[in-house]
């Protein structure tokens, strides 16, 4: 069947197949620049509307549906969703989709009620939780310091995506690389929040108007490579590239961060209301199951076409080069560099927002010169990191580790168990689900079918295990 798919690819293509466009270099310096410059207009427009750190942090909590729907899917649709799922679907075939799916069983179960209470809860961070819920100001910042660890490694990842996407076209310009960044950082930093918001609408719709527009395309002229490139990519995954631990921790894990990442929860904590707040995580459910096909396809037809890709290239981007005009590759790059910018821009927020808020006490007007100082700061540093790794989708699953084993448990007992709040039960699950995932990860001759799920029962034992010394001993810790 595989060979089968190939022939009909090469018989669909042939007369295209062998032409290579390369995007028009001053096009896309023209594109980088006009980019930079509207994201600042975007970023100076919005702070004239910040007054308060709620302004900018939360864009002053009045958010609708659809403007936290779309939020909430720009913070997840950005390198990892499109460069890093068609990166793994090219490996692995269909079970590229996982990752994706994963995030959608994330957002429907904050659309299930879990966002309506941590809406209700009206903080500011997800850390803040833990001093509200289990009144220690010292687990409030081991807390948000592992969240901003995690977020550290995600931002770099989409670091990491951008300059894989100029390397796959060829167009990779240390200069170009930094004054992009550059712009995302600085408007970022003007405008917190409702810039972020402000910039993802305008993002969010190009996105959608061309990878759908151009996946529609393929299903009317060529219906028959579709199953072609399903079938075919069902069966090209080996052993070593699938193993049972990696299926678990794409499972797992990105679903598991969804209810705790900041970048997220900071979008769900602007809503105008609990009910907003479920109505806009189902919308971003939907769209994100709709859209997860889209890249996970073209990964797989790269693989199915042997489509050559460089060393830190992206396959989804080396096939439109090799195989569309250069005006459709143009439109393209922009999609995923609106995708990476949409996730880059929520993330600087809420590192930021950890920073200034979780370790500091006044939050006074006062607060948003370092807010803005902070956040510029913070983008700087994840770009260094940022060139250091190549791989997107295996730093982002990294970094969402940690935190996903230390935090998830006692923020859960905080959401649907209010009462049963033990401080020490909280510590307990914290190191518990770190040392175990650090002993079956980092420890030679020592292995778990999955690292993940184990630290998360270890976890959810320590807990329980805390909860009872507690009630019973009546012991005090801070």
């Amino acid at each position: 069947l595989l060979e089968t798919a190939v022939f009909v690819y090469s018989m669909d293509i042939s007369p295209y197949y062998q032409f290579v466009s390369i995007v028009n270099p001053t096009i896309f310096v023209s594109l980088i620049l006009t980019l930079g410059a509207f994201y600042l207009y975007i970023g100076w427009r919005a702070s004239q509307q910040i007054h308060t750190l709620k302004d900018y942090f939360l864009a002053g909590r009045s958010l609708g549906p659809v403007q936290l729907a779309i939020a909430l899917i720009a913070t997840q649709l950005g390198g990892g969703v499109i460069l890093g799922s068609s990166q793994q679907a090219f490996s692995i075939g269909l079970y590229g989709l996982l990752y994706v799916a994963s995030i959608s069983l994330g957002l429907l179960i904050l659309a299930c009620g879990l966002a309506g209470r941590m809406r209700r809860l009206s903080v500011a961070t997800m850390p803040e939780i833990f001093q509200r819920s289990y009144h220690s100001k010292a687990l409030r910042r081991t807390a948000s310091l592992l969240s901003i660890i995690s977020l550290v490694g995600i931002m770099a990842a989409q670091v990491v995506a951008s300059r894989n996407l100029m390397i796959s076209l060829d167009v990779y310009s240390e200069a170009l690389f930094l004054i992009f960044w550059a712009s995302v950082i600085i408007y970022t930093a003007l405008g917190g929040l409702r810039a972020v918001v402000d910039n993802d609408i305008y993002q969010l719709t190009f996105i959608i108007a061309v990878f759908c527009s151009l996946f529609v395309f393929e299903c009317i002229s060529s219906p028959g490579t579709i199953m072609a490139t399903l079938s075919g990519g069902a069966n090209f995954a080996t052993p070593e590239a699938l193993s049972f631990s990696k299926i678990m921790a794409l499972i797992i894990v990105p679903a598991a961060y969804v209810l705790i990442e900041q970048d997220l929860a900071q979008n769900i904590f602007a809503a105008r209301s609990p009910r907003v707040a479920i109505i806009g995580s189902l919308l971003a459910a939907f769209f994100m199951i709709g859209f997860s096909i889209i890249p996970v396809f073209y990964g797989m037809k790269a693989n199915l076409l042997g489509i050559a890709v460089p060393c830190d290239g992206n396959p989804l981007v080396c096939l439109f080069d090799q195989l569309y005009s250069p005006l459709v590759v143009t439109f393209v790059v922009y999609g995923v560099f609106a995708a990476i910018i949409s996730t880059a821009d929520a993330l600087l927020c809420a590192i930021s927002s950890h920073v200034v808020q979780d370790f500091t006490e006044d939050h006074s007007r006062s607060k948003l010169l370092l807010s803005k100082a902070t956040t510029f700061i913070v983008g700087c540093v994840t770009l260094v990191l940022g060139r250091i790794y190549s791989n997107v989708l295996d730093l982002i699953l990294a970094s969402t580790n940690m935190a996903v084993v230390g935090l998830l448990v006692p923020l859960l007992v905080a959401y649907i168990f209010p009462t049963r709040c033990s401080r020490l039960g909280a510590w307990f699950a914290l190191a518990s689900g770190l040392g175990t995932l650090l002993v079956f990860t980092h420890t030679p001759g020592i292995g778990s079918p999955s690292p993940e799920a184990t630290a998360l029962l270890a976890s959810a034992l320590a807990y329980c295990i805390g909860y009872a010394i507690e009630k019973i001993g009546k012991v005090k810790i801070a």
